[in-house]
C-alpha cells in the first residue's frame, strides 16, 4: 500500500492514562511491569511522566475530573505472554488468563493502581483453552 502523498506519516502513538498518583504509577510500571522512566524520582507535583519499555512509550498523567483515572485499556504483543505471565503473577494483580483465544492469541490482563487494564498478548498455535464469545 503507497502512502498518501497529503498527510504525514503516522509515527508513535503513546496512550495518556490518568492516575490519582504519579509515584504510585511509576513504582507499578517499574517494578511490575518492566518499564523504565528517564527521571525516576518524579512526584505528583509534576503531573506528568513517560514509562519506556521495548520501543513502547505509556504517558501517565494526573487525572482530573474531565479525565479520571481508571478508564483506559491498553493491548501489549509481547513475543511470549506465557513467560510474562510468569514474570508478572506475583508482581500485579492478574485480572484474567492466561488464556488461548479462538484468534489464535495467548493473553491475560493485569489492573494497574489506576483500574487500567494492561493486556499483555502473543500469537500461539496452541488451541483454545475458552469458548469464543464472537459466536
Amino acid at each position: 500500500m503507497s502512502h498518501a502523498k497529503n498527510r504525514p506519516r503516522v509515527l508513535a502513538v503513546q496512550p495518556r492514562l490518568p492516575v490519582r498518583s504519579l509515584a504510585a504509577s511509576l513504582r507499578f510500571y517499574r517494578d511490575a511491569l518492566g518499564f523504565s522512566c528517564a527521571q525516576p524520582d518524579l512526584s505528583d507535583s509534576d503531573g506528568f511522566a513517560i514509562v519506556h519499555r521495548d520501543g513502547l512509550a505509556l504517558q501517565l498523567v494526573l487525572g482530573t475530573q474531565d479525565h479520571p483515572s481508571g478508564s483506559v485499556t491498553v493491548w501489549v504483543q509481547v513475543d511470549d505472554a506465557a513467560l510474562e505471565y510468569e514474570r508478572v503473577k506475583g508482581l500485579a494483580p492478574i485480572e484474567w488468563g492466561p488464556e488461548v483465544y479462538w484468534y489464535g492469541c495467548r493473553e491475560f490482563s493485569v489492573l494497574d493502581p489506576d483500574g487500567h487494564h494492561v493486556i499483555f498478548s502473543s500469537a500461539t498455535t496452541d488451541e483454545p483453552t475458552c469458548k469464543n464469545e464472537e459466536a
